[in-house]
């Protein structure tokens, strides 16, 4: 017997083959054109949402931002953060220039940080707030683009160039401003948005040394008189007030805790939290309040001033810092008499010579200067 297959059985048994493989590959092609509908449908639904959401922002072509920032070179890099990077670029054309938050795919919230920018700064106009040009998006690749502003951030001043410290006058003024922005965002508003974030490096500097409060991503708006919540964690050790830790709330006594960590950070030339120094000098705040219960409160002044500042202003810039971090979120005063205090010559309030304990609810006092226990709060973890 011939083992040997006939010329029309190989023929049979290739056509099989060659069939198998074509509905395989008409298959794939298929599933294929389906994704790519339903990316294109979603993509569709996702630009409306962002319109809606962005209101006048532009925006921009993607291949223009790409084209900008030289196809996202690192030579391009001027910032990372927890959400992205930061590329500088000039616009093809008008050759102006932005920069260019690219959010990264990686970010768990970064589609959440993406229309949250958007949607509130679209709305936003204050010459104190960064300038929020447009946004651009494509396959997953999220971009923003802002005014670019030269000096870049405020801690870069501060911390690493001391031989090029900022002087008094501009120090006091970056903190009068701010304070005006904050009051915008919180009450000259029809809606009240929490920043979330405040602290240095978040304070952008213009070719003038004039402040821009920026990076929106944590934000939350409020209708008036109720508060927010939040369950995703929120800001940056140091900058947070206790009780968030505790409720969970976004609100704005949360941003006036923050200012108050910034306030002291201007004036004294320190970070908030420094775990590198003894236990005692590492928290601003209880170093401050401790100078402060000596009456000695001007021996917390920045050293890089050498000792050329105008002392009414520092100790009342100070205090206000005291006032504001406040463990006790009732206490603190609203930004609006900031302000007065600051700007218009307010009386300064008291503050108590010995640093305040809060007790929130049934919970034992909670102890602000102290790091926080991730064993205890886990959520902190993510910061």
């Amino acid at each position: 017997m011939d083992d040997s297959a006939s010329p029309r059985e190989v023929v049979l048994l290739v056509a099989g083959v060659l069939f198998a493989i074509f509905c395989f590959y008409l298959v794939l092609y298929c599933c294929n054109k389906e994704r790519e509908r339903k990316a294109e449908k979603r993509d569709e639904e996702f630009n409306k949402s962002l319109r809606e959401a962005g209101q006048s922002a532009f925006e921009f072509p993607y291949a223009e931002l790409c084209a900008a920032t030289e196809n996202f070179s690192d030579d391009r890099k001027i910032g990372v953060g927890g959400f992205g990077s930061v590329y500088t670029g000039n616009l093809p054309g008008t050759n102006e220039a932005v920069a260019i938050k690219r959010i990264s795919p990686s970010s768990e919230q970064g589609i959440r940080e993406y229309v949250t920018e958007i949607s509130i700064n679209s709305k936003l106009t204050h010459h104190n707030l960064v300038k929020f040009l447009g946004w651009s998006h494509r396959e997953g690749d999220l971009l923003l683009v802002y005014e670019l502003l030269p000096n870049g951030s405020l801690d870069k001043y501060i911390y690493e160039k001391p031989e090029a410290p900022l002087n008094w006058d501009r120090r006091y003024s970056i903190a009068c401003d701010i304070a005006s922005a904050l009051v915008y965002l919180h009450e000259d508003r029809r809606e009240s948005i929490v920043h979330r974030d405040i602290k240095a490096s978040n304070v952008m500097l213009d070719s003038n040394f004039k402040p821009k409060l920026g990076d929106f991503g944590l934000a939350r708006v409020m209708e008036r008189e109720k508060r927010g919540h939040t369950t995703v964690p929120a800001g940056t050790i140091g900058y947070i007030a206790p009780e968030f830790v505790t409720t969970g709330k976004a609100t704005r006594p949360m941003d006036v805790f923050s200012f108050g960590a910034l306030s002291l950070e201007i004036a004294c030339g320190r970070r908030p939290a420094d775990w590198s120094l003894t236990e005692h000098n590492s928290r601003v705040v209880e170093w401050v309040w401790h100078l402060h219960g000596q009456h000695r409160i001007l021996d917390a002044a920045d050293e890089k001033l050498g000792g050329n500042f105008n002392g009414e202003e520092m100790e009342r810039l100070m205090k206000v810092g005291l006032l504001c971090s406040h463990p006790d979120p009732n206490a603190r005063p609203s930004m609006e008499k900031v302000v007065g205090i600051l700007k218009r010559g307010a009386e300064v309030p008291h503050v108590p010579l010995v640093f305040p304990v809060a007790v929130y609810g049934d919970l034992v006092p909670f102890d602000i200067m102290s790091p926080p226990s991730f064993s205890t709060f886990p959520e902190l973890i993510a910061l």
